[in-house]
């Protein structure tokens, strides 16, 4: 069966006008979160060794990289930074069914090359509701063997979502399409060993460049197998060990119905791996129902799924990165703080002796009932009070989820916090407004003027 030949041309006959207006309001507001997420991402070390580095080789003036840092570059380095910092706080979107964050490797590429080929807004939305539609159903037949093994999904289906993104942009015929997927299937990457250090965003930046450097490729003539997806050493036999897929659904399944318009994506709430949500929501909850203090607890009991044990490995972290990763951190942070935003995940919060010594009194177990669960299952926090009184708080579908997602209040709130420190307040509310009618623009240099810090 030629399983890419037909996700192809489910691609090339996309068009915006087919798309149902609930599809593309949803995208627009993913589309917001995702550059307020960058552009706040942007004013990390992280993303400032990345820009620096970047920048150093002088490349072809063709894309800003958006956000702090006011360079200009190749429309492929620039995807690389633009995607390093959509994910570096990891505060981007989240698709549960492919254990990942779709948006950051789709909008970087599309931000980076669209600017090169001076697409319209109507472009951009198709671009990205296309490139959606197969990174998230390729992630969804690939798990969770894929996740077990190790695979880092939003890197390596994020950067066939960015191939298909870019194709779109490119306007490929069906065969280059193909092309481009089977060219960017060979530069997927991204190990989870990674997760709570800075190469963790790397893979995100990764597969956006390479997602363009694919389509780039195919366009002029190189050449790769022509189904890459089903083939016995294609894509998704070799990224899951599995053997039997039902590719015929797969692809009858494109667009019947965009998956977007489910909804199938979820505005994150917390700065931290989505592994902590379920618990933070939790003991958020115990709080303000109880109004106990720190001083009160004796103990607190976290039993949550086994994926999110092997996920969140770092009990003591010492870097802001690895403390998006720790759930005795997000507990013990939240706690104290009784909130969880960006100002808790600073190396002074991190290092905090209180928050230390606190990581101390908090048990991160597997629940008994979870034993065999794959997926994201519940978490259940039981918080002890040296009164003797025990609290109990289970989550399953914690605020952030895509049945649980932020409402466009809470949203913009999102936005204005992760931009303040690096927009204009004029350049704030431009952009918004900008975001809200993507459809509008005839040109993407009217975003990027504003949110490139120029």
């Amino acid at each position: 069966m030629q399983t890419t030949k037909r996700i192809s041309e489910f691609v090339k006959n996309l068009s915006f006008d087919s798309i149902e207006k609930r599809t593309i309001e949803i995208a627009k507001k993913v589309i917001l979160d995702t550059i307020g997420v960058s552009i706040a991402g942007s004013n990390t070390t992280t993303s400032a060794i990345i820009a620096n580095f970047v920048h150093s080789f002088e490349g072809k003036a063709e894309s800003f990289v958006i956000g702090k840092h006011s360079i200009k570059t190749s429309c492929l380095d620039a995807a690389l930074v633009n995607g390093v910092a959509a994910h570096v706080l990891d505060y981007d979107d989240i698709y549960p069914e492919m254990s990942g964050h779709p948006s950051a490797p789709l909008v970087s590429a599309i931000i980076s090359l669209g600017e090169r080929e001076r697409i319209s807004g109507r472009k951009f939305l198709e671009a990205y509701i296309a490139g959606f539609e197969v990174e998230s159903k390729l992630a969804a037949i690939i798990f969770p063997e894929h996740d077990k093994k190790g695979w880092h999904s939003t890197s390596t289906t994020g950067v066939m979502g960015a191939a298909v993104a870019s194709a779109k942009i490119l306007n490929l015929d069906i065969r280059e399409i193909s092309t481009t997927l089977s060219i960017a299937a060979s530069l997927a990457s991204g190990l989870r060993q990674n997760f709570g250090t800075m190469t963790k965003s790397l893979h995100v930046g990764n597969a956006s460049r390479n997602g363009i450097f694919a389509a780039l490729l195919a366009r002029e003539g190189f050449s790769s197998y022509d189904n890459i997806i089903d083939a016995p050493y294609g894509f998704c036999k070799v990224f899951s060990g599995k053997d039997n897929f039902n590719f015929i659904e797969l692809t009858n399944s494109l667009g019947n119905p965009l998956v977007l318009s489910l909804p199938g994506v979820g505005i994150k709430k917390y700065p931290s791996c989505f592994a902590t949500h379920q618990a933070i929501d939790a003991v958020l909850c115990l709080i303000n129902n109880y109004g106990f203090s720190t001083e009160d607890i004796k103990e607190i009991e976290c039993k949550t799924a086994p994926r999110f044990l092997r996920i969140l490995s770092y009990h003591s972290p010492k870097t802001e990165t690895e403390a998006k990763f720790s759930m005795e951190y997000c507990i013990a942070r939240a706690v104290i703080d009784r909130r969880l935003g960006l100002e808790q995940f600073t190396l002074k919060k991190v290092n905090d002796l209180q928050v230390k010594n606190f990581e101390k009194r908090i048990k991160f177990t597997i629940h008994p009932q979870l034993q065999n669960e794959e997926g994201f299952g519940f978490t259940t926090v039981n918080v002890l009070l040296n009164n003797g009184n025990k609290l109990s708080e289970t989550i399953t579908k914690p605020k952030g989820t895509p049945v649980t997602t932020l409402s466009e209040e809470e949203l913009v709130e999102k936005y204005i916090e992760c931009t303040k420190s690096v927009l204009s307040e004029q350049n704030i509310k431009k952009s918004i407004d900008i975001l809200k009618n993507l459809e509008k623009i005839e040109n993407i240099e009217e975003l990027i003027s504003v949110i490139c810090n120029k």
